[in-house]
């Protein structure tokens, strides 16, 4: 008995020591992890995680999940009129979409492959979990696919929470330049500046130079849907000629649509290497849908032009090419009566013979009966 007793008090007093070790030990290795160097994916990863806590709001008022309803759900993806599908889904997603199934959900739509089908329910998911939907997004869809979509959820996103958006995305800068994040969220700023000049302090908080220069460019495009005098300024301050000439370009595309007349005003008295570009966008967008008149004002200028040079058409050469092949590609008999209707002999056939040309590639024994009615070189 004195002997058991002894054995089982030197159990006690092992047991003891094994478990003041392990509390030792346990110190030692919490002291010691300064040390460890840790993969930098999973540091991005906690990041984000602890950033998501910002987000809780919205997600704490998520809707519960109702269960299964998966044969519901089938039934709904086994109708066969779209119209009715998709207004059916989205009244599915309305009663059922929650936090513990939306990942579900998305894998079972994506590989369906319907893009109406996949930008509903992103578009439902980015209403709590915009984050998530973004990222899962991303990571899964074919990339044509995602950059189709991925405006229905930053559209909710910044809705919702257009700070958190925005933090995201210039901590995210390679994700911002997928897609129609920038631009969303540029005219998001527009919204909320009451100052265009603050604008800049804007674009200077995105810290990658390829990303700034895309805020610049969709700055540029957003404004000039509300005062394109002001776009304009914005870049004529730009001091990279190239990268001026790109937004030029990206506001002359829209001003064109609207008012081609005050774009065209507004190239002429732009800086000179703008000129040849900038104008060639006008008329390019004004013939698609006004060629008559885009025609006949592309000739006053030349004509203007002419009786100052009568050699040079300077910055209007790239133009004038550039709006005959565009009504030649849409009608070849309205290209060749805009052609002849140039005062000037020398640019009337020259303009013909580049018409004709296309005409040729297209239709060679109807373009040579038209043809022979002209006297072309």
């Amino acid at each position: 008995m004195e002997i058991l007793a002894k054995s089982k008090s030197g159990l006690h007093y092992g047991v003891l020591i094994f478990f003041v070790g392990c509390i030792f030990l346990g110190l030692w290795v919490f002291d010691s992890e300064s040390d460890v160097v840790i993969d930098p994916s999973k540091i991005e990863l906690q990041e984000r995680a602890a950033s998501r806590a910002t987000f809780d709001g919205l997600r704490s008022g998520a809707p519960a999940h109702k269960g299964d309803t998966e044969g519901i759900l089938e039934e709904i993806l086994g109708e066969t009129d779209l119209a009715k599908r998709l207004t059916q889904f989205r009244g599915y997603l309305r009663d059922n979409l929650a936090i513990e199934n939306a990942e579900y959900l998305f894998e079972k739509i994506s590989k369906r492959g319907e893009m109406e089908e996949i930008e509903i329910l992103l578009s439902a998911w980015s209403q709590f979990d915009p984050e998530e939907a973004y990222c899962i997004a991303f990571q899964n869809l074919p990339e044509a696919l995602f950059e189709s979509v991925c405006s229905a959820v930053i559209k909710e996103w910044v809705n919702n929470s257009p700070e958190h958006a925005e933090i995201f995305f210039k901590d995210n800068p390679l994700l911002a330049e997928n897609g129609s994040a920038i631009s969303i969220l540029a005219s998001n700023a527009i919204r909320q500046t009451e100052n265009i000049s603050d604008l800049s302090n804007w674009i200077e908080g995105w810290q990658c130079r390829e990303v700034q220069k895309k805020a610049k460019v969709s700055i540029v495009v957003e404004l000039a849907k509300l005062d394109p005098q002001q776009s304009g300024q914005l870049v004529l301050d730009e001091k990279d000629p190239q990268l001026q000439k790109h937004m030029a370009i990206q506001l002359i595309s829209g001003w064109a649509d609207c008012d081609p007349q005050s774009a065209v005003n507004w190239v002429s008295e732009a800086p000179a290497h703008l000129h040849e570009a900038a104008l060639s966008e006008v008329f390019a967008v004004w013939a698609s849908y006004d060629p008559h008149e885009a025609g006949s004002y592309l000739n006053f200028m030349i004509e203007k032009q002419l009786s100052v040079n009568s050699n040079s058409l300077e910055s209007l050469d790239q133009a004038h090419h550039v709006y005959s092949m565009a009504i030649a590609n849409e009608d070849l008999h309205a290209a060749v009566s805009w052609g002849a209707s140039i005062e000037d002999p020398n640019l009337r056939n020259k303009t013909l013979v580049a018409i004709f040309e296309t005409w040729h590639a297209l239709d060679y024994a109807a373009a040579q009966e038209v043809k022979q009615n002209y006297d072309l070189d």
